[in-house]
């Protein structure tokens, strides 16, 4: 009993060390336990002996037999998965290359290896019964049998995940990238405003060159040799429609072109593809590989400090005689680049989950311009596309236009009443709060807040009210000097514009979504609160309803008199508070018959949306 206990305790230790992927700790610890097994082993075939393995008094049966060999058999495999992963850590240090390829493709490997012992553990324990398990015990086999399912899925999200990061690293054929650096405090619809750039070619997961212009994206500006009206709204800060304002549209891939083709006007090469990357990704990933000296300003930047700290040496402390702000990213980016080359095994495979979760995030973003490899990333989720569905649809796309980097400071709540008549007929009432917990003149974040906010919506739908909305004064609205043509993309999608004579409100179609769009300005201190309501063109147990998603889940169920709600609200890459409280209200003679909402209060789903998430309903009636 008592080496059955310990080896339990050690097992559960090595486990935990697993997961947080600190495979050093985890050997150790299933070493000790594989010694301790090995014994419990020993007494399997004498369960009249009363007390086998893990496991104090308990009545000797088969159930029993199957338990105790199951946490056996999952202490052992469990330990050769840990001996495999550390011996990842020891073979690929030995390696002489340090590219990143190399280190991934062998990571993979070893990974390959050690996943069916993962997958046999998680087998085992499956096989285990908590009730034959000692009260006191109980807490210990319940996290073993939690934990290593999610160590097993893991790995397998890795070896997923790690061939598309290796094509993206160059690992296939060199690859040259128009690389956003977007500053998410100052909202735009791909996630922040293109304050730098950079031009990086990317070899065999090597940077062969980089080039990042000192002054920013405005040393494009003199180069462009065509001139382009902005968009309306943009034209409050710039009549001419220039790169760092080039990702208008939410649609990353929309805008990846948008700014390819500025960046070649202005006399750059063509690129392979565009990537964007949020300062809060930034953030996370000096969290992982910890803090950079940069001497020469007199800096160690962290993720504590790490936008602060930018934002003033490139607003504040800039040479103004060398109109260089931006050097201080150019000579933080090797050094960021080679904290990741030179990290250990562990590290490795932490940066490499947390590049997948900026992807799926939207932190991250890629567009490439060759279809297939485009179309690889779309199956995978990570082009930042406005996605399509049949049901009831949401994207609340925040712009800051001079409101300086005060979405730092802001707070949003989304409250949507989803009110469905008798008839069937659906009429979204949306209220939008902002907090501004900015002080009036507080560095960076003292401004007013100026917010053109879209609101995305299922094509069709039609505008009934909206209110709170602030228009800027339109003297402050800039014209040009010059002659400036109309873009043609720009004048495609926006043909069919108008503006709503009550409300004030302007209203396109884009993407196969219906948007509704208007000013919001918060000052410090102040709440601002505004109101849309919209019919969708969905209607309820008609025969339209019969295309969407949950409509032929019913019909799957043998439930033809049922129909379903769903909605899809996409996250806005760059928003880091936002939440969004969905009500479902219908008419007494409605019935929820299955919802995915898992709170006691069924007809409510509250979410932060850091990616895109989906509420169903089925009802009945």
């Amino acid at each position: 009993k008592d080496i059955g206990i310990a080896a339990l305790d050690d097992v559960s230790r090595a486990t935990s060390a697993l997961s947080a992927r600190d495979f050093g700790a985890a050997q150790n610890d299933f070493s000790a336990a594989a010694a301790k097994f090995a014994n419990a082993q020993d007494s399997l075939n004498d369960l009249h002996a009363g007390v086998v393995a893990l496991v104090n008094v308990i009545p000797q049966t088969d159930r029993t037999y199957e338990s105790v060999r199951g946490l056996v058999t999952a202490g052992q495999e469990l330990s050769q998965t840990a001996s495999i992963m550390t011996q990842a850590g020891g073979g690929i240090s030995m390696q002489p290359s340090t590219d990143i390829v190399t280190k991934l493709n062998l990571l993979g490997a070893y990974i390959e290896n050690a996943l069916p012992h993962a997958l046999a553990a998680q087998a085992a324990l499956a096989k285990v019964n908590s009730d034959v398990i000692p009260a006191q015990y109980t807490e210990k086999i319940a996290k073993l049998q939690s934990e290593t399912p999610a160590i097993a899925a893991s790995m397998q999200e890795f070896l997923k995940f790690v061939h598309t990061l290796t094509f993206l690293l160059g690992g296939e054929s060199k690859m040259r990238y128009l690389t956003l650096f977007q500053n998410n405090t100052e909202l735009r619809p791909t996630g922040g405003f293109v304050g730098s750039f950079a031009e990086v070619d990317m070899d065999n997961g090597a940077i062969a060159n980089m080039r990042l212009p000192g002054g920013g994206t405005y040393d494009m500006q003199g180069q462009l040799d065509t001139f382009v009206e902005a968009p309306e709204p943009l034209s409050l800060i710039n009549p001419r429609w220039e790169f760092q304002d080039g990702n208008w549209f939410p649609d990353f891939p929309t805008s990846a072109k948008k700014m390819q083709w500025f960046y070649e006007h202005a006399g750059g090469p063509t690129t392979d593809g565009v990537i964007a990357v949020n300062a809060t990704f930034i953030e996370k990933l000096l969290d992982v590989v910890g803090p950079i000296e940069m001497p020469e300003y007199g800096l160690t930047i962290d993720s504590e400090n790490f936008l602060f700290a930018t934002e003033k040496a490139v607003e504040i402390d800039a040479d103004k005689t060398k109109n260089t702000p931006k050097a201080i990213l150019g000579d933080m980016a090797p050094k960021l680049i080679e904290k990741v080359k030179t990290a250990d095994v562990q590290t490795l495979i932490r940066v490499v989950m947390l590049i997948e979760q900026g992807l799926a995030e939207r932190d991250i973003q890629v567009y490439f311009r060759d279809n297939d490899a485009q179309k690889a990333m779309q199956d995978l989720g990570f082009t930042g596309s406005v996605e399509q569905t049949n049901g009831d649809y949401l994207m609340v796309v925040n712009t800051n236009i001079g409101g300086g980097k005060t979405d730092a400071v802001i707070d949003q709540a989304i409250d949507l009443e989803v009110n469905i008549s008798e008839t069937g007929t659906i009429v979204d009432d949306l209220t939008l709060t902002k907090t501004h917990h900015g002080m009036a003149n507080a560095l960076f974040t003292g401004k007013n807040n100026v917010d053109y906010v879209r609101f995305y919506v299922p094509e069709g739908s039609v505008l009934l009210s909206a209110d709170g909305f602030e228009p800027p004064s339109q003297n402050l609205f800039e014209s040009s000097d010059i002659s400036l043509s109309v873009d043609d993309d720009l004048s495609i999608v926006m043909s069919d514009q108008t503006r709503d004579a009550i409300s004030g409100m302007d209203i396109w179609n884009e993407f196969g979504k219906t948007v509704f769009g208007g000013w919001v300005q918060t000052a410090p201190g102040e709440t601002q609160v505004i109101h849309v309501s919209y019919r969708i063109p969905q209607v309820l147990f008609s025969a339209d309803s019969d295309t969407s998603f949950l409509a032929r889940a019913r019909r799957q169920l043998g439930f033809d008199s049922h129909d379903g709600y769903s909605l899809l609200a996409q996250k806005q890459s760059g928003v880091v508070s936002r939440t969004t409280t969905v009500h479902l209200n219908y008419p007494s003679t409605f019935n929820t018959y299955w919802t995915n909402i898992v709170t006691d209060d069924t007809d409510v789903s509250t979410f932060d949306n850091p990616r895109d998430t989906f509420s169903g309903w089925i009802l009945t009636r």
